[in-house]
């Protein structure tokens, strides 16, 4: 029986609108999450699919107001961080793989990827439970430029690995959403296509004509998010994984 079926009051909306509506939330009411409904969420998480049954993800509830406040600080100050009314840590795990199995090899790269996929579909799930729920979410990523100093924080073990945040609350806006490229560049059939000049053209200018109209400011895909990684993205991120005991093959 899982706890979603032990709380019979909570409404629900149906999975494709829920999908459909989905965006991220950076502003959040100052109203408490009741603690049956955050179990209900990360419940809705270990429900995931995952890779042969490995179930590699842990998550870490952040309530300490002041650690926050310091998680804050060192994530570009993102706000939503403090104002969200809950704020989670998710983390692959293979603690427990060493804890039942000394011998377990984790030092390869591929056990690093299947933790990845298995905490992020995991979470992906929480999100949509939570959505489903009449919450909003951010992720967020940035806990990785000081994966060390929060790694110390949360006291953890060799192979656990916080990949990213999630922000849980209730939203205090309503963005429209961002447009999104094509299906015809995005679905493939039996080989890949790269998008053409002219494709991305297209949509270069219909992101232009959104953020000019509701975030009043210019923008394309091109000459923005494809520059995000002009310069070195988290350099010192493999050599923190090695400490950890991932990726050494």
């Amino acid at each position: 029986m899982t706890r979603y079926s032990l709380v019979p009051h909570l409404q629900s909306t149906p999975t494709l609108e829920t999908i459909f509506a989905h965006f991220s939330v950076r502003h959040f009411k100052p109203q408490t999450l009741n603690p049956e409904l955050l179990k209900v969420i990360v419940e809705a998480g270990t429900r995931a699919s995952t890779y042969a049954n490995i179930q590699a993800t842990s998550v870490i509830r952040i309530s300490d107001p002041q650690l926050r406040q310091e998680i804050e600080a060192r994530c570009f100050k993102q706000k939503a961080i403090t104002q969200a009314a809950e704020f989670l840590i998710i983390c692959f795990d293979f603690n427990r793989f060493k804890v039942a199995n000394s011998q377990a090899q984790l030092q390869y790269s591929e056990v690093f990827l299947a933790g990845t996929i298995d905490a992020s579909i995991f979470a992906q799930n929480m999100m949509l439970a939570a959505e489903s729920l009449g919450l909003g979410g951010l992720f967020i990523g940035a806990i990785r430029h000081e994966i060390a100093w929060l790694d110390q924080q949360l006291a953890l073990p060799e192979y656990v690995v916080p990949i990213f945040g999630l922000c849980l609350g209730y939203p205090d806006e309503e963005p429209l959403q961002r447009p999104r490229f094509a299906l015809e560049q995005i679905l493939h059939t039996n080989s890949y296509t790269p998008i053409s000049p002219e494709q991305l053209q297209a949509y270069d200018q219909t992101l232009h004509t959104y953020n000019q109209k509701y975030l009043h400011k210019d923008g394309e895909w091109s000459n923005s998010t494809a520059h995000l990684f002009d310069r070195p993205a988290n350099p010192e991120f493999v050599s923190y994984l090695t400490s950890k005991g991932f990726c050494k093959k």
